[in-house]
C-alpha cells in the first residue's frame, strides 16, 4: 500500500501541473482532517513541502481559488466551499 501511494504521488509530481496536484491533495486531506465546519489546518508553506512546490506558488494558486470562490482561506488553514469547481 505504501510502496503504491509513493508511486502515486511521483507519478503526480511529474506528471500534473502544481494545481491539479493541490487540488487532488486539498480533497484527500478534506476527508482525513477537515474539523466539523470543513476547516482544514495546514499552513501554505506545509501544503508547498507536501508537494513538492514552493509556499509562492501554493500561495498564488489558493488565492486565485480564493478569489473564484472555490476555498476559503484563513489563518493556519482553508476551507473547500466549491468542490465540484475544485476536482474539474
Amino acid at each position: 500500500t505504501r510502496l503504491r501511494w509513493v508511486s502515486g504521488e511521483l507519478g503526480d509530481q511529474a506528471f500534473f501541473g502544481i494545481e491539479a496536484r493541490l487540488a487532488k491533495r486539498l480533497v484527500f486531506l478534506s476527508g482525513v482532517m477537515a474539523d466539523a465546519a470543513g476547516w482544514i489546518p495546514i499552513s501554505q508553506s506545509e501544503l508547498g513541502e507536501f508537494l513538492g512546490a514552493t509556499r509562492e506558488s501554493v500561495n498564488k494558486t489558493l488565492n486565485d481559488w480564493r478569489n473564484r470562490q472555490m476555498i476559503a482561506i484563513r489563518r493556519g488553514g482553508l476551507r473547500i466551499t466549491n468542490a465540484a469547481a475544485l476536482n474539474q
